[in-house]
């Protein structure tokens, strides 16, 4: 797998993650939550509970200000901050 990518075993999706060491286990950690608590509702085959969206979607926040964050870091822009 090439470096920065990951993969989900549970999902079986391929990822893209921050390169830095601490950076990318937590959003390896993340993204295994993420990807956890979608499996657990396709394993009941239901749509996902208002918590666990908001759950999903708090995560996704964290993970983007990683990305965000290392794109500074390496002098590069990522999105354009809301005014």
């Amino acid at each position: 797998m090439p470096a920065g990518q990951l993969h989900l075993p549970q999902s079986g999706r391929d990822l893209t993650v921050p390169s830095g060491g601490l950076a990318r286990q937590v959003a390896f950690a993340l993204y295994e939550t993420i990807d956890a608590v979608e499996q657990n509702a396709r394993d009941e085959r239901r749509s996902l509970t208002p918590e666990e969206e908001a759950l999903i979607h708090a995560l996704r926040v964290r993970t983007h200000k990683l990305f965000e964050d290392e794109l500074r870091a390496k002098g590069l822009r990522g999105m354009p901050e809301e005014s």
